[in-house]
C-alpha cells in the first residue's frame, strides 16, 4: 500500500483494491483493471506537468533572452560612471 500511494494511486483504488485482494485471486482481473486505470490516470497527470514544465522553462528562458542583452546593455554606461 505505500507503495501505491508514493505513486500517486488515489486512496479509493488502494481501498478497492484491497477489499478485492481480500476475497482472493478470483478478483485478479478486476483488481489488475483498477492497476491499469491508475496507471493511466496518473500517466495523464504526468504529461500534464510535463507540459507545464516546458511552458515554465520557455517562459523563463524569454526571460534570460530579455534581461540579458538589457544588461549588456547598462555595462558599459556603468562602466564610465566609474
Amino acid at each position: 500500500m505505500k507503495c501505491m500511494r508514493g505513486a500517486g494511486v488515489r486512496v479509493n483504488a488502494m481501498v478497492e483494491y484491497v477489499r478485492l485482494f481480500q476475497q482472493g485471486d478470483a478478483t485478479k482481473n478486476q483488481r489488475k483493471e483498477i492497476l491499469v486505470k491508475e496507471r493511466d490516470f496518473i500517466a495523464a497527470q504526468v504529461a500534464e506537468l510535463t507540459e507545464t514544465l516546458e511552458y515554465l522553462n520557455k517562459k523563463i528562458e524569454r526571460y534570460d533572452n530579455v534581461i540579458a542583452p538589457v544588461e549588456n546593455l547598462l555595462t558599459p554606461a556603468l562602466d564610465n560612471q566609474r
